[in-house]
């Protein structure tokens, strides 16, 4: 069910070949030519992310667009105590995370409502940090955004809801 696009890394005579023979809907339009057996794995992954840097760009712009509907339809929220339960239980699409910041607290099951705290302790977590693992793990989409950025650049979490 993915929808990640595919980047061919072959040598220049191979890409035609292998597009001929391809059923993936998904392969960009860009290629890495060369022998990929023979590349840094680390420089490999830049070019590709280079690659990918407009396709990346344009989902986050177009979610961040849709951010202002999916509030007054109640399909996203900017409360970090509606967030974060939201994440943990799978119902969120798109995360925007305001970067370097930190919510402490604890998920409580019971009620499916956070406590947070002024600082981290051994009892508590970072809050914003479980709500991107479980967005990520749940086929969600996670960003970071500096404050001015963010659709609410008051809060810490904005999410889009998948219901």
């Amino acid at each position: 069910n993915s929808k990640a696009p595919l980047i061919i890394a072959a040598v220049d005579y191979l890409i035609p070949i292998y597009l001929e023979a391809n059923e993936y809907k998904y392969v960009s339009d860009n290629h890495i030519t060369g022998n990929p057996e023979q590349a840094d794995p680390v420089l490999f992954h830049e070019k590709a992310m280079d690659l990918l840097t407009d396709h990346f760009d344009s989902y986050k712009k177009e979610k961040l667009g849709s951010f202002e509907k999916k509030l007054s339809d109640a399909k996203a929220s900017f409360r970090e105590e509606k967030v974060i339960p939201a994440a943990i239980n799978g119902r969120v699409d798109t995360l925007f995370l305001r970067n370097r910041a930190s919510l402490w607290g604890t998920f409580e099951k019971s009620t499916n409502s956070i406590n947070t705290e002024k600082e981290s302790t051994t009892n508590n977590a970072d809050l914003l940090n479980i709500a991107a693992i479980k967005t990520i793990n749940q086929g969600g989409a996670v960003y970071l955004l500096e404050e001015k950025e963010m659709p609410e650049p008051n809060t810490k979490a904005n999410a889009i809801l998948r219901y």
